[in-house]
């Protein structure tokens, strides 16, 4: 089922653009000009996101985002002109966020909080307080963005919940709380995860610089006085999981390799060797690549080339999912195992050599085939001593003819 969005507008370009925003995103894109059409639609669609203008010419006060949110679709408000007692009225309407739409930024604002809502229901939230109250009203605002949502009516509830949901991404606690207040919280919570990790913010009633201070010296990402305003809650939010984002994309970046998207050779040596079993019990491993490669460059173009590599990736991964294979660099790859035996490695391995034999990538209707040659180690030995083993055992089965699983055994 497909993701639906109602826009409520009754300027025809901005109507338009919006649709347009909405379709980039995957979203069906409904739209209304007056409040008639939005009630109609409404009965007859269950929408997912609304983006409505304040005033209509059948509706100056705000009817269209009444029926929005009454329905309970999160509405993001757009109107030609802001001040504080509208903005107060907009905000008591319980809607997502507003913007002014005469402003250049208008539709980057409508892209950046589409891309964010879409996003939002991948991250848990943890609520830390020990006031039901005070957890419900932080929550309802998290539920508003589609954020998950888990409470914890204290430290050593969040600490629990920390252990199970491994997709919490963001912390919010309370201070004063009974058996564990929010900084010890906060600082049991940094000695297993660190900032790049998990995110938290504090809150508090007793709102001065020394609590703020303590709060962010023991490992908190941000600070908040109660009561806050709604808004503040959604702009500080909103900047920690971007910044959350921002790290994971840079550490993607630095491990993966663009073209494949598969691990590059320094995060799969890095990750390898602080394993806790790493020369400890006979690790797998095993490097592959591509038989006449170079055929395929000059016959077909670089570009093609690249595919190939693209598409031995995708069946590589779907093969070792747990295993994590790596591109070394060119078409040559590498997959470690420390948790399979020997024979089911080799095994397994042959398996995907015969599958990629038998699995032609198509370009411009056309098949074109290729084959691997593997060589595979089994051994205690330090990896950069079983990267040379392999290495020679894969030159081996380049040379006794190709497309051929060789290993140590």
């Amino acid at each position: 089922m497909s993701k639906k969005l109602l826009v409520v507008e009754d300027i025809g370009f901005l109507n338009a653009k919006i649709k347009q925003i909405g379709e980039s995103h995957g979203y069906d894109v409904h739209c209304a000009k007056t409040l008639e059409n939005t009630n109609a639609l409404i009965a007859q669609h269950k929408f997912d996101v609304a983006i409505t203008d304040y005033r209509l010419p059948d509706a100056p006060q705000g009817e269209a985002v009444d029926a929005a949110t009454k329905s309970k679709i999160p509405t993001i408000v757009i109107t030609s002109k802001i001040d504080d007692s509208l903005r107060a009225k907009i905000l008591n309407k319980k809607v997502v966020d507003y913007f002014q739409k005469d402003s250049i930024l208008t539709f980057d604002y409508i892209d950046r909080m589409l891309t964010r809502l879409d996003k939002n229901p991948n991250y848990s939230v943890l609520v830390v307080d020990d006031s039901k109250m005070a957890r419900m009203s932080i929550s309802s605002l998290l539920k508003r963005h589609k954020y998950k949502v888990l409470e914890a009516a204290n430290g050593y509830e969040a600490l629990s919940l920390l252990k199970v949901h491994q997709d919490i991404k963001l912390v919010i606690t309370d201070h004063e709380m009974p058996e564990m207040d929010g900084i010890e919280l906060v600082r049991q919570i940094r000695a297993t995860h660190s900032k790049d990790d998990i995110a938290i913010i504090g809150i508090s009633s007793n709102g001065n610089s020394a609590m703020s201070a303590k709060f962010i010296k023991y490992g908190s990402n941000d600070f908040l006085v109660k009561p806050f305003c709604e808004e503040e809650f959604y702009c500080r939010l909103t900047h920690n999981i971007e910044f959350l984002e921002q790290i994971w994309h840079i550490k993607k970046s630095a491990n993966t390799d663009f073209l494949t998207q598969l691990y590059n050779r320094r995060y799969m040596t890095e990750s390898i060797e602080k394993d806790s079993s790493y020369r400890q019990k006979p690790m797998n491993l095993a490097i592959l690549d591509i038989d006449h490669f170079k055929r395929i460059n000059d016959g077909f173009g670089h570009d093609v080339g690249d595919l190939a590599l693209i598409h031995l990736a995708k069946i590589m991964t779907s093969n070792f999912p747990d295993d994590a294979p790596a591109r070394f660099g060119g078409e040559e790859f590498c997959i470690a195992s420390l948790t399979m035996t020997r024979d089911e490695f080799v095994n397994k391995l042959d398996a995907l050599r015969i599958e990629i034999q038998n699995s032609p990538m198509i370009h411009n209707d056309k098949e074109i085939s290729f084959t691997v040659s593997i060589g595979c180690v089994n051994s205690t030995k330090s990896l950069s001593e079983m990267l040379i083993d392999a290495d020679m055992l894969l030159y081996k089965a380049k040379k006794t003819g190709r497309n051929v699983t060789i290993s140590d055994q």
